[in-house]
């Protein structure tokens, strides 16, 4: 009121004054009351829209996080592969390794049994040659034996002449010494007696 008087040049201006007075107060007091709800909404949507910024950056976080677990994982994923590729292609590298290898031994034991058999093949090739030679060997000690006996048979019954004599025991003696009288080696002998003409001579027995 005494502010009304002081600011009025008149009473009249005065009094209108203070009935104007509390419709300026409660004016103004609307308008405080308006700016501070203003305020409060604006706080409200500063909090609000922070609250959604924090939450988009939260999500966009999640989002990046998210996407290094999966390239991570991508790349581990990467790296098992190649290391079991690698692992594949060593192993495979060591079996093939083997199998050249095992083939080279395979041809070497081959190579070393086709000799071995062709070794003893001939040791037996040899063996029954020198056992025919022997064999043939035995039959003609026999077939000399046989007609040395039957030689000295003849000679042993005195029924035949003395040159007769002499050419059996001649030829005698070349079957005994083979080589002394090879000159001879070619000679028949034929004799009138039918026993020493059937005498079984062969050259050279």
């Amino acid at each position: 009121m005494l502010s009304a008087f002081s600011v009025s040049n008149t009473p009249q201006e005065a009094m209108r004054r203070i009935i104007e007075q509390p419709h300026s107060d409660i004016k103004q007091q609307k308008e405080l009351d308006l700016a501070k709800l203003e305020k409060e909404q604006e706080a409200k949507l500063a909090q609000i829209q922070n609250e959604k910024d924090i939450e988009a950056l939260k999500v966009k976080q999640n989002i990046e996080i998210t996407k290094d677990k999966h390239d991570t994982d991508v790349k581990l994923k990467e790296i098992d592969f190649k290391k079991d590729s690698t692992i594949a292609e060593m192993k495979y590298g060591s079996i093939e390794k083997q199998k050249a290898e095992d083939n080279k031994m395979l041809i070497a034991i081959s190579i070393l049994v086709f000799i071995l058999i062709y070794i003893y093949l001939k040791y037996q090739k040899n063996l029954a040659q020198i056992e025919l030679e022997k064999e043939k060997e035995y039959k003609d000690l026999l077939a000399k034996k046989e007609y040395a006996e039957r030689i000295l048979s003849i000679v042993a019954t005195g029924n035949i002449s003395v040159e007769t004599e002499h050419k059996l025991l001649r030829i005698l003696d070349e079957l005994n010494n083979p080589h002394i009288h090879s000159q001879n080696s070619g000679a028949i002998i034929h004799h009138p007696n039918p026993d020493i003409e059937q005498l079984p001579f062969e050259k050279n027995i």
